[in-house]
C-alpha cells in the first residue's frame, strides 16, 4: 500500500517515506489557508452560493519547491457541516470526495484541486470542514498529509 501512496518515480522510491511534520492551519476571510512543509493549501467558495442549490467550495493544493503533486496518491476529502447535504459520488458516501470519483483533478505537476460539492438547506454562513488526505512528492521521498479545513460559505 505504501508504493501506490508514495507514486514516486525514482531510484529511492522504495525508500520513501512519510513525513510526520506537522503544518500549522490558519482560517482566512472566506477561506482556508494552510502553509505545510513544501506545500500550500487555499480553500474558498467556488462561485456564489445560493440556498437549496448546488455550491462548491475548491481546495487547491500547490507543490513547492523541488516537491510535486503525487500522481498516484488516493487524494480524499472527509467532509462534515451542519445544516448541508454534501452531494458526493465516492462509495464511501455523500460526504466523501476523492480522486477516484473524479473530485481531485491535476492540473499540472506543481498543483491540483479537490472540488466539494454541497447543498445548504437555508441562507446564512454555512461552514464546510473535514479532513483532506494528500501527498507531494520529491525526488527523495514522498510526503503523505493529513490537513484539517474549514471554509465559511456565506449563503444567499
Amino acid at each position: 500500500l505504501l508504493a501506490i501512496a508514495t507514486g514516486c518515480k525514482d531510484s529511492n522510491a522504495n525508500e520513501a517515506r512519510a513525513d510526520d511534520s506537522a503544518a500549522s492551519a490558519s482560517t482566512v476571510a472566506g477561506g482556508n489557508h494552510v502553509d505545510g512543509k513544501n506545500f500550500t493549501i487555499d480553500a474558498a467558495p467556488a462561485g456564489e452560493c445560493k440556498a437549496a442549490s448546488e455550491c462548491k467550495v475548491a481546495i487547491k493544493l500547490k507543490a513547492a519547491g523541488d516537491y510535486h503533486i503525487n500522481k498516484e496518491y488516493p487524494y480524499k476529502f472527509k467532509a462534515e457541516g451542519a445544516g448541508v447535504e454534501f452531494l458526493g459520488s465516492d462509495a464511501a458516501g455523500k460526504n466523501t470526495f476523492s480522486k477516484s470519483a473524479g473530485d481531485f483533478v491535476i492540473i499540472d505537476e506543481k498543483g491540483g484541486t479537490m472540488t466539494i460539492k454541497f447543498k445548504p438547506a437555508a441562507k446564512g454562513m454555512s461552514t464546510i470542514k473535514g479532513t483532506f488526505k494528500m501527498s507531494v512528492c520529491s525526488a527523495q521521498n514522498c510526503q503523505l498529509e493529513t490537513q484539517d479545513i474549514s471554509v465559511d460559505v456565506p449563503v444567499k
